[in-house]
């Protein structure tokens, strides 16, 4: 004799089932009892309420340490259609129904079909052009959509990117919704006379959606940059900061300009605005970390009688190869009767182009305004810059310095620290003693 505990038992999962794919009269229909514990399950049949004969149980199966079992039941169509079907699985005195039904025979449905098109912010930061097409509420769901310039079909490559429609069921409706991007340059798009179209084909039929590219007459086109920190900072100090410079590329009342600023995160941020008669200007304090790490910043520029805002981006860029530089100091030359001295450093091959150029008297640092650091200019890959010093001849016997601060990385040359984006200053210090005499220059190197 078996003893079965009741922590063997299982009730049964009830799933009914109806031959869907014939037009005969009569149709046959079954119930699945599935996961049931122990062997004790019947079925009963009824319409309206009332108990059927008829039907067919068959001997049940153990798979997975449990039980399942079959019935059938040969109905008529226009029975199912008109009264209510039960099939019941009783299991250890437990009734559990499961309605017979015929499956609802649906029409073809054509979908709801949307273009969506670039905003001018994306053609003008990155010269591109991204488009959605959405088709939703279709039945059934094969489908095809395909994307169109000027009416020819457009494939991958040559500056466009398509990526394949996604499918998607919503709910019991057994509707369908299908989705696909498309992102092509920005003159594929800006042409005259282009057009962007979205074709969707299936049972229920056709559908196309096209957009032409159109000028917003609105808008007052912008201009600006945002200008990174000096050399003072970024060597001498904790913070740093950036500067968003903007104005109209046609004339406008800059100060209806409105500059906002955020992180990438879309964190905001408070600038600062500087008084400037032809640009708006509006200045942020970031830490030396942040911008040493190449953080991401964005100024955000809206006028007040223009509908569309501009962006503009700042990342310092990390990477390269760090180049040492080369550095030279020019004497003077030969000068007779003249009241002042020039003094010329040069310094050449060097990345980054991060550099800071000092002169000292007598080692007291020397007034900036007293000399003058051309822009670094870049040749290839490595940069160079000129310093000129001009003092008073009466002064000419006093020693003078050139300190040259750079600012790079080059994480093989750092013993024992594998990190990268490590600032190292590296001071090239040339001490002259320039004694000056009549007809005639000289000079020494310390």
């Amino acid at each position: 004799m078996v003893t079965v505990t009741s922590a063997q038992q299982a009730t049964p999962v009830v799933f009914p089932l109806v031959d869907c794919g014939t037009t005969s009269e009569y149709v046959t229909a079954g119930c699945i009892a599935r996961g049931f514990m122990p062997d004790s399950l019947s079925f009963t049949w009824t319409k309206d309420g009332s108990d059927l004969p008829g039907f067919v149980q068959y001997p049940s199966v153990l798979s997975g340490g449990k039980y399942s079992s079959v019935s059938q039941l040969r109905l008529r169509r226009d029975d199912l259609e008109k009264s209510k079907f039960q099939c019941v699985a009783d299991h250890e005195g437990k009734k559990i129904p499961a309605d017979i039904k015929l499956p609802i025979k649906k029409e073809p449905q054509p979908p709801s079909l949307y273009l969506m098109v670039p905003n001018q912010e994306e053609i003008t930061e990155h010269r591109t052009a991204s488009f959605a097409c959405i088709a939703s509420e279709f039945y059934p769901g094969e489908h095809t959509l395909t994307w169109l310039r000027n009416g020819k079909a457009l494939a991958p490559g040559d500056g466009v990117v398509i990526t394949p429609p996604v499918l998607k069921q919503e709910g019991e409706g057994q509707y369908f919704t299908a989705s696909s991007f498309l992102r092509v340059r920005e003159s594929l798009w800006k042409d005259p006379g282009s057009s962007i179209s979205c074709e969707f084909e299936g049972k229920a039929g056709n559908e196309t959606k096209t957009a032409e590219y159109t000028t917003d007459e609105c808008d007052i086109p912008l201009e600006g940059e945002i200008l990174p920190p000096s050399p003072q900072e970024y060597f001498k100090d904790n913070t740093v900061s950036l500067s968003c410079k903007v104005s109209c590329s046609k004339k406008c009342d800059v100060t209806k300009l409105n500059l906002t600023w955020e992180r990438a995160n879309g964190e905001p941020l408070v600038g600062k605005y500087i008084q400037d008669e032809n640009y708006r200007i509006s200045k942020i304090q970031i830490t030396y970390e942040e911008w040493k790490n190449g953080m991401e910043f964005a100024c955000i520029a809206q006028h007040d009688e223009s509908p569309s805002p501009k962006r503009f981006i700042y990342k310092r860029e990390n990477g390269g190869k760090w180049e040492r530089p080369s550095v030279f100091l020019l004497a003077p030359a030969e000068q007779h009767n003249k009241t002042d001295v020039t003094l010329t450093c040069y310094a050449k091959d060097f990345y980054p182009e991060l550099v800071l150029i000092s002169w000292l008297a007598d080692d007291e640092v020397v007034d900036s305004s007293q000399f003058q650091t051309t822009e670094v200019i870049k040749t290839g890959n490595t940069y160079s810059v000129y310093s000129q010093l001009t003092v008073p001849a009466s002064h000419w016997s006093s020693e003078f310095s050139m300190t040259y601060d750079h600012w790079g990385c080059d994480t093989s040359d750092i013993d024992g620290d594998s990190s990268a984006n490590t600032a190292i200053t590296f001071i090239f210090l040339f001490l002259i003693s320039l004694f000056y005499s009549i007809g005639a220059t000289a000079f020494k190197v310390k």
